[in-house]
């Protein structure tokens, strides 16, 4: 309820992407937990001190044999199901096909960044657009397909590596890990499966400007994008259309505001008096 509050707040006051739709998502992603905890941690709340009891919600009939309970715990599982596959399963799938010599000038560009000088290159004899980053054992890795290096320009696979390098910003992957790690704690909530999909996305803009900035021109990164975009099947409108999206912005035709605080700070306001309110909900 509360993130079904935050997210249509959004829509309503049309915050533009950048770093006040990412402190939105985060708020989204936290604050039930939150509650949750705060709620859980002080007994005298359920003794008679709520003002709300959603058991009665669940309780609701639907039908002869079906009450809301039964409809949340279907749709908590679908999304559980959802997350594994989209989510949990990418995460431990390891890069495949044979081993290539990687090209010097490719070696330097990539131990050239910050936190990759002694990182680990590969390259694969995938046909395919692929570039993916890694840690391991204390040691970064990164691997390349063939395809990626033979379809892109240089100054094309520059601006691609550099927005790879900019996922490992420090402070940038703790936040993504934490809450990553609350997304999965709710794995049965729909609106947590939202709101971490456009988080993620909302993320690959983020290292797209810094790639711009430090390339010193959007161009190249958007012609590359439309080399992925096409080479992403049609069969795959989601990915295609949130390359599209990404190379809007590149070029100026989506508003991306990085540097602006959230209008007013109302959702700050609203996830204040909501997280007030779900603590004494039993």
């Amino acid at each position: 309820m509360a993130g079904s509050i935050l997210l249509l707040w959004a829509r309503r006051l049309k915050i533009p992407s950048g770093r006040s739709r990412r402190a939105l998502l985060g708020i989204v992603l936290s604050l039930p937990v939150a509650t949750a905890a705060w709620t859980a941690s002080r007994d005298a709340f359920n003794r008679g001190g709520s003002w709300f009891d959603s058991e009665r919600i669940l309780q609701l009939s639907l039908s002869s044999s079906w009450t809301v309970r039964h409809l949340l715990l279907g749709v908590g599982i679908l999304c559980a199901l959802i997350t594994v596959a989209q989510e949990l399963i990418p995460v431990l799938r390891r890069e495949g096909g044979g081993r290539e010599r990687v090209p010097d000038e490719i070696l330097e560009e990539v131990r050239s960044l910050p936190r990759w000088r002694c990182c680990t290159v590969t390259l694969s004899a995938e046909s395919g657009l692929h570039l993916a980053s890694s840690r391991r054992r204390g040691r970064s890795r990164v691997a390349l397909s063939r395809g990626l290096v033979s379809s892109l320009s240089p100054e094309e696979l520059r601006a691609v590596i550099r927005h790879e390098h900019a996922h490992w910003r420090p402070k940038r992957r703790l936040r993504i890990r934490t809450l990553f790690g609350l997304r999965l704690i709710q794995l049965f909530n729909p609106v947590a499966l939202l709101a971490f999909r456009e988080l993620t996305f909302e993320e690959e803009l983020a290292c797209d400007a810094e790639a711009a900035r430090t390339s010193g021109s959007p161009r190249p990164l958007a012609r590359a994008l439309l080399a992925f975009y096409q080479d992403t099947s049609p069969s795959d409108p989601s990915s295609r259309s949130a390359l599209r999206r990404r190379i809007d912005v590149l070029r100026g035709r989506v508003p991306y505001d990085d540097e602006g605080l959230l209008p007013g700070e109302a959702p700050v306001v609203t996830a204040a008096i909501l997280g007030m309110l779900l603590t004494w909900i039993v």
